[in-house]
């Protein structure tokens, strides 16, 4: 019997906000074309334990990761058709480095490693 943890997400003490940048893969004319969409979504963001950072094959290459939490909506990474989504949070971008599917416990878990660029302007800044 699973345990519905999707409260906690919504939980004033712990949720945020940030966004989902999601990428698609289409073909056009034999050359690849990228399209993206960003949706916003309430969660729990926080920083990344050693234990986390254990499962992710690139451990050892990251480089400011931050563990995000929802129940709203599905995160992925790369595969044939998508590239990884992108977490903008408090004016950072975090590309996902491994999503775990707990949806039979009302949630979706992602660790994103901090891409080098500039803030991201008019980014949702708000929440802890």
């Amino acid at each position: 019997m699973a345990i519905d943890l999707s409260e906690l997400t919504y939980d004033p003490d712990f949720c945020t906000t940030f966004q989902i940048e999601k990428h698609s893969l289409t073909w056009e004319k034999g050359r690849p074309a990228t399209s993206s969409t960003t949706i916003t979504v309430t969660g729990i963001a926080g920083p990344s334990s050693p234990k986390d950072l254990e499962m992710v094959e690139e451990g050892d290459r990251v480089h400011g990761p931050k563990t995000f939490w929802t129940a709203m909506a599905a995160m992925k990474i790369s595969d044939t058709l998508t590239t990884s989504d992108v977490i903008i949070w408090r004016g950072q971008r975090y590309k996902l480095l491994h999503v775990w599917d707990y949806t039979d416990n009302g949630f979706i878990k992602a660790i994103g490693d901090r891409l080098g660029e500039e803030e991201v302007p008019d980014a949702d800044v708000q929440g802890t």
